[in-house]
């Protein structure tokens, strides 16, 4: 029985690691390489004893044939199983988190890190996946029903926008950090590129429990944080979504404050609007009906 469930967790890990090189590939072949370069795989055995496979990623000229002595040449440079970095060395690369072996942040650096080996001369492109481009944090203040003024914490994280304007969520929740929306726009750039999608990634926040907040005060809060994060969102630079503890009507007061910030009806701003708003349908049940499917 542990035999058994060793090599079920052996698969699931071989199955993942694939899944997680592919991604990476995407995102760099398709973003950042050079159009003379193109990237071939092939699964190899990572050793006779284990009998283990592991995919092996080469760098071959796209004007060249890709023979079975030219990928055996070019296949050295991803002889190696993926190091783990350790987590010490996670701080360096950015002074304002600190990442830790389960954080959002320190999980997706070590992704990141896995795959590094099969990425052959795309690797030199691996530590532009480690910043994101642009972390604008602001302050939200709103008068609350009592009278009183509350300030909220809010977030919004531009990944990678080589590939097109940003796309990921907004969410509402009381455990919501730098770190995490850091994380979640960093992901949002390897799926949009994983699926061929025009766009890069990007995600955002509010450190709020809106159970809390009345309609009223969730609607302030809603268009002030728009209006704060308005200098760096827009159709064409950056479009929010729903996420956690957000809904369409979150996003037609989204929509509502840009437009009159901007002076023009901007219905592309967000996605997940009210269908009367230009919203699309199916939206709302897309997420789910994607866990049924995979």
């Amino acid at each position: 029985m542990a035999t058994h469930a060793t090599k079920e967790w052996e698969q699931a890990r071989r199955d993942t690691q694939l899944e997680a090189i592919e991604a990476a590939r995407a995102f760099l072949e398709s973003d950042v390489a050079s159009p003379l370069l193109s990237l071939t795989t092939r699964r190899r055995p990572l050793s006779s004893r284990w009998g283990s496979w592991v995919a092996t990623t080469t760098v071959v000229p796209r004007t060249c044939a890709v023979t079975s002595r030219s990928r055996m040449s070019l296949a050295r440079f991803s002889r190696s199983p993926s190091p783990i970095v350790p987590i010490r060395s996670m701080s360096s690369y950015l002074s304002y988190v600190n990442p830790s072996a389960d954080s959002p942040w320190g999980t997706y650096l070590m992704q990141v890190d896995r795959v590094v080996p099969y990425l052959g001369h795309l690797a030199r492109w691996v530590e532009t996946l480690k910043r994101p481009k642009r972390a604008l944090i602001v302050d939200i203040p709103i008068e609350l029903d009592s009278g009183e003024v509350a300030h909220f914490e809010g977030f919004r994280v531009q990944h990678n926008l080589s590939r097109g304007p940003g796309k990921g969520g907004v969410r509402y929740h009381p455990d919501v950090t730098l770190e995490e929306v850091m994380a979640l726009a960093a992901w949002m750039s390897i799926k949009n590129a994983a699926v061929n999608l025009p766009y890069g990634g990007a995600k955002g926040g509010i450190r709020v429990d809106p159970k809390t907040l009345s309609l009223k005060e969730l609607e302030r809060m809603t268009r002030r944080y728009t209006s704060e994060i308005g200098i760096i969102i827009g159709p064409q630079r950056d479009i929010p979504a729903p996420d956690v503890n957000t809904n369409p009507q979150i996003m037609a007061w989204m929509m509502d404050t840009y437009s009159m910030n901007t002076g023009s009806t901007a219905t592309g701003v967000v996605t997940g609007k009210p269908i009367d708003l230009g919203g699309s349908l199916g939206r709302v049940k897309a997420t789910g009906r994607g866990v049924f499917v995979t």
